[in-house]
């Protein structure tokens, strides 16, 4: 279950257009929204993401 009221709708929405990007299918979301949607803790403004490669081809 997420605690999707501690982020706004348009941050929501703007994560599902992230997956479904390819370009995005190696990061993941972390820091104070990523635990914010599990455990419901407070609100959260932005978009923390990380990815395990070091170096990052964008075509």
């Amino acid at each position: 279950m997420l605690f999707k009221e501690t982020v706004d709708p348009s941050t929501l929405e703007l994560l599902g257009q992230i997956q479904q990007k390819p370009y995005f299918k190696d990061f993941y979301l972390v820091g104070g929204t990523a635990l914010a949607l599990k455990i419901g803790h407070r609100k959260s403004v932005d978009i923390d993401l990380f990815s395990n490669f070091i170096n990052l081809r964008c075509n």
